[in-house]
């Protein structure tokens, strides 16, 4: 699940695509991150590289504040 925007979220777990929906985190290890784009009434979100992603790496992007608060209490 992403905000997107106050009120706005994506799940890509119910859209079957998207290949984003594979990129993981790892803190210490985030090699991109989210972009969002407004334009038109459509929200876009994209996953840019932060640094140079050599072949066969794994994709890594930071999840938010609220996955680290999460994840680190349970």
């Amino acid at each position: 699940m992403l905000e997107v925007k106050k009120d706005l979220y994506i799940d890509a777990r119910d859209t079957n695509s998207g290949l984003g929906r594979f990129v993981n985190t790892k803190r210490g290890h985030n090699n991109t991150k989210f972009s969002v784009s407004h334009r038109n009434g459509i929200s876009t979100v994209w996953i840019k590289a932060t640094r140079r992603i050599p072949p066969d790496t794994e994709i890594f992007v930071p999840y938010g504040l609220g996955y680290e608060i999460v994840t680190h209490h349970n």
